[in-house]
């Protein structure tokens, strides 16, 4: 295990627990990492913000969007300018478009 972490904080509750519990266990985390991949919901990199200074950690926003990364999987509409988001039972085929692909295993390559 490593001896210091660098904590993926998207700024919701999932990841502001993880950086609480980590905190909790005496973990050493040097930073806060979030990515702009074009997310429609702004808010959730105002809260990872919050959350780092709450925690008295750096935070660094990596710009995925402007460097035109999400251009490869356009048309989620959970992106800005993405088609109308579903209505509906999460389950449903309709859904997949709120999907944005393997968004999460980028991110975690990109921090790693």
């Amino acid at each position: 295990m490593p001896d210091k972490y660098v904590v993926v904080l998207s700024g919701g509750m999932d990841s502001s627990t993880l950086l609480r519990q980590m905190i909790a266990d005496g973990k050493t985390i040097t930073s806060c990492a979030s990515f702009n991949y074009g997310q429609r919901h702004k808010k959730e990199l105002e809260y990872a913000a919050f959350q780092a200074k709450k925690a008295k950690l750096k935070h660094h926003v990596i710009d995925l969007w402007s460097a035109g990364f999400t251009d490869a999987i356009a048309g989620s509409s959970s992106l800005v300018g993405g088609s109308d988001v579903p209505e509906g039972h999460y389950a449903a085929d309709n859904m997949k478009q709120t999907v944005v692909p393997n968004r999460n295993m980028v991110m975690l390559a990109i921090a790693g």
